[in-house]
């Protein structure tokens, strides 16, 4: 006896491995809703001290890692520091302190706790090794 092979559903699963929905089309009862109480707040942490040539692509690399980043402001140094060191040949310029905004605040929360007072270069050879991070 040979038995006929079933035809998949137009998504590619096998028959009868999706759950209908009802008419009206809500999901089926045994569905978990997603909580609608909960709204995920974005969290804010503040970077005290911004090392030389670092940039905003080195902290969004460095720590979206840990979780979704979203804005990064980084606040540059003032108008008559960067041009008298413009006048003495310096053409980078530096950034004195700085706000990053993750999506998830508890990931922000987790994040300034466990990298406050850490190296921000993981690499002895990062030219970033020898600063610390200090985020509140």
């Amino acid at each position: 006896m040979l038995e006929e092979p079933q035809e998949a559903d137009e998504d590619g699963s096998p028959p009868g491995a999706r759950q209908e929905a009802d008419e009206d089309g809500s999901p089926p009862p045994s569905a978990p809703d997603p909580p609608q109480d909960k709204k995920i707040m974005p969290g804010i942490i503040y970077l005290g001290h911004i090392p030389p040539r670092f940039r905003p692509r080195h902290v969004r690399n460095l720590l979206s890692v840990h979780g979704e980043v979203g804005r990064i402001f980084l606040q540059p140094e003032e108008r008559f520091v960067r041009q008298r060191k413009k006048k003495a040949g310096a053409k980078a310029k530096n950034y004195t302190e700085g706000w990053v905004e993750f999506r998830d605040k508890r990931v922000a929360k987790l994040v300034a706790a466990s990298l406050h007072n850490t190296p921000i270069g993981t690499r002895r050879r990062s030219r970033f090794h020898y600063d610390l991070w200090n985020i509140k």
